[in-house]
């Protein structure tokens, strides 16, 4: 796959680095994002028809933000704001 896997051992831990030619970063495990994440072109979710599989939007506002492009929930439809 033309990744390269760089382990490092430190204070009992074995750590894993993966380092691929096309600039991708693969992540095997959850991802947690506590502040913003951007992204710059397209974002991709697979597998969302499993059964198990969900998208959650917490906390959206019940009201039309007047932000363009924004999401909110208007009694329980998911709507995008046009600005």
């Amino acid at each position: 796959s033309n990744r390269l896997e760089r382990y490092r051992k430190e204070k009992g831990r074995l750590w894993v680095s993966y380092m691929d030619t096309d600039n991708n970063y693969t992540v095997n495990k959850d991802l947690n994002v506590e502040s913003n994440l951007t992204v710059g072109n397209t974002l991709k979710v697979k597998n969302i028809l499993d059964v198990d599989k969900n998208i959650f939007f917490t906390s959206l506002p019940t009201s039309d933000p007047s932000v363009a492009g924004q999401l909110w929930n208007s009694s329980g439809t998911l709507k995008v704001s046009a600005g």
